[in-house]
This record gives structure tokens, C-alpha cells and sequence, in this order.
């Protein structure tokens, strides 16, 4: 069951050197195909895992938080 999930939008107006995330400077053609992606994902993810949720099969439940 996913119960949270965490996105990472690696676009960044400056590299900061403290960061560890992966990162790349921001190009707004990237960001679109990578935020349509995410989106695609994001569907196939509720369809996989929250389908035929109901009382009595809660574990299929939706993630009760998304971060990004």
C-alpha cells in the first residue's frame, strides 16, 4: 500500500552547491515533457494500486499525501 509519495522536480533556476538532489538548470522544454510524465506515471500508479478500493479492502486506498 503507498501511503505517501514524494516527486522531485530536478529543474532549478541556479545549482546551489548544498543540494544533493539531482538537479539540472531549468529548461522550460524539459520540465513540460518531465511534468507530463510525471502525470502518466501518476495514472498509472492510481490504477494499479487504488483500484477496487472499497470498506472492505482498504490497503488499495489512494496515497493520502503527494509531495513535490
Amino acid at each position: 500500500m503507498i501511503r505517501h509519495l514524494y516527486v522531485h522536480i530536478p529543474f532549478c533556476a541556479r545549482i546551489c552547491p548544498y543540494c544533493a538532489f539531482y538537479k539540472d538548470l531549468l529548461d522550460r522544454s524539459q520540465t513540460s515533457r518531465f511534468c507530463e510524465a510525471i502525470l502518466r506515471e501518476l495514472q498509472g500508479l492510481v490504477g494499479t494500486h487504488c483500484s477496487g478500493v472499497s470498506p472492505r479492502r482498504p490497503q488499495r486506498a489512494a496515497p493520502t499525501t503527494i509531495y513535490f
